[in-house]
C-alpha cells in the first residue's frame, strides 16, 4: 500500500490546473468565506498564473447558480472592488 502511495505521489505534488478549480465545490459545513479562501489559495498555485478577471469569472462559475447570479449583479452594480486595473 505504501508503494502505491509513493508511486502516485507526484499527482498530489503537481501544480493544480484550471480544471481542478472549475470542479471545486463548497463543502457542506464550510462557510462561503472559507470556501473562497480555499479556492483562492488553490488558484494562486495554478500555472501559468491566472489574471484576476479570469479568477473572478471562474470562482463565480464554480458557485451554485443562485449565489453566482447574486455576485454577478453585485459586480455590475459596483458593490465589489475587483482589485485590479484595466
Amino acid at each position: 500500500m505504501v508503494f502505491l502511495f509513493r508511486q502516485y505521489q507526484y499527482n498530489s505534488d503537481m501544480a493544480p490546473d484550471r480544471m481542478q478549480l472549475q470542479n471545486m465545490c463548497k463543502r457542506e459545513h464550510e462557510s462561503f468565506k472559507e470556501y473562497a479562501q480555499r479556492w483562492r489559495d488553490l488558484a494562486a498555485q495554478v500555472a501559468p498564473p491566472m489574471m484576476e478577471r479570469e479568477m473572478i469569472t471562474m470562482m463565480v462559475d464554480s458557485l451554485p447558480v443562485f449565489a453566482g447570479e447574486r455576485i454577478e449583479v453585485g459586480l455590475r452594480k459596483g458593490k465589489f472592488d475587483y482589485g485590479f486595473d484595466e
